[in-house]
This record gives C-alpha cells, structure tokens and sequence, in this order.
C-alpha cells in the first residue's frame, strides 16, 4: 500500500530531520528535488540535498540546545 501524503511528510520528519534513519531520505526523495538557493542548487541536488538540509538543522539544534 502506498504511504499518503500525510504518511510521507510525516516520515520525513520523524526520519530525516530528527534523525532516527538518515538514509530514508534516498527512498522518499526524488533525485530532480532542488532548491531556490543559488549557491546550495549548484552544489547539490535530490536526496544529497535534502539530507544535507536535515543535518544542518539538527547540528543547529544541538549547538542551541541546553547542556546537560
């Protein structure tokens, strides 16, 4: 059964951007997916990209997060 819109962005999220399982991105991202950024669009393109993004943000997220 194919995963609804729903079901994909949510697996995205869960997967990629909180990082439980990085490499769902190569099953759930097209290899044509871009971005209006010159200099990144250049650089990057599809899953490459999009996993690129997700593991900016979660560095980001831990350099801002409180020590524990």
């Amino acid at each position: 059964m194919a995963d609804t819109n729903q079901q994909v962005i949510e697996r995205l999220y869960a997967e990629v951007w909180n990082g439980t399982n990085p490499n769902t991105v190569e099953e759930l991202v097209h290899e044509t997916y871009v971005i209006h950024d010159r200099e990144l669009a250049e650089e990057l393109r599809g899953p490459e990209l999009y996993e690129a993004l997700a593991s900016s943000m979660r560095s980001l997220r831990r350099i801002g997060s409180p020590s524990r």
